[in-house]
């Protein structure tokens, strides 16, 4: 099949596979088709004095990652790089997809507990809004490990296989500066909201 104008190349979901319809220049591929990461393991304790930025599962709540030296880490971690998408395996009923941001000039680590999704071309905020997105949600509940809660896992093997409906990269921005003014301004009626309640 010819590549559709402005998509990146990449192979394509079947129609009969793909999860719904979307524009005629778009295309549905699958993680694995489009993930550049390949994986790097680090292991702090090696390097006691340094400090790291750790995308641990626990800051992701926060939104700002552990700012902390290698003797406090205590285990091995996956070398990551600013602008990748880390999509959370521990129990996916808990939306948890977070980006690498780069708030300090420290090595950039991430939990293992992260699936590392990274491309130079597709847009990472774009991808970010596609992992949290309930279509993607139902297919991380639909193949995993354990008896429920914490104890939950995606599987790897499986989300690799997952689709994801790329568009033109003119339109990603789009769509992502569409998002954040939305995002914008739930939290500015959150605020007012909140100034009511406190002058009350």
């Amino acid at each position: 099949m010819a590549k559709k104008k402005g998509v990146p190349a990449s192979p394509f979901v079947p129609e009969e596979e793909q999860p719904y319809p979307i524009p005629e220049n778009w295309c549905w591929t699958d993680i694995e088709s489009i993930n550049q990461y390949s994986g790097l393991s680090v292991d702090p304790m090696k390097q006691l004095n340094a400090i790291f930025e750790l995308y641990s599962v626990p800051s992701s709540a926060d939104d700002y990652p552990e700012i902390i030296a290698g003797s406090e880490i205590g285990s091995s971690k996956q070398s990551v790089i600013k602008n990748d998408v880390l999509l959370c395996k521990i129990n996916p009923r808990i939306n948890r997809v977070w980006k690498v941001s780069q708030h300090t000039d420290n090595a950039l680590l991430a939990s293992s507990e992260w699936i590392i999704i990274r491309n130079s071309i597709i847009n990472s905020d774009y991808l970010m809004f596609c992992f949290r997105s309930q279509y993607f949600r139902e297919f991380m509940l639909s193949k995993v490990s354990g008896v429920g809660g914490s104890l939950m896992r995606a599987q790897p093997k499986f989300v690799k296989k997952y689709p994801v409906p790329i568009a033109p990269i003119a339109e990603q921005y789009r769509i992502v500066s569409r998002i954040e003014s939305l995002f914008a301004r739930l939290d500015e009626a959150k605020e007012k909201v909140q100034a009511v309640v406190d002058g009350f």
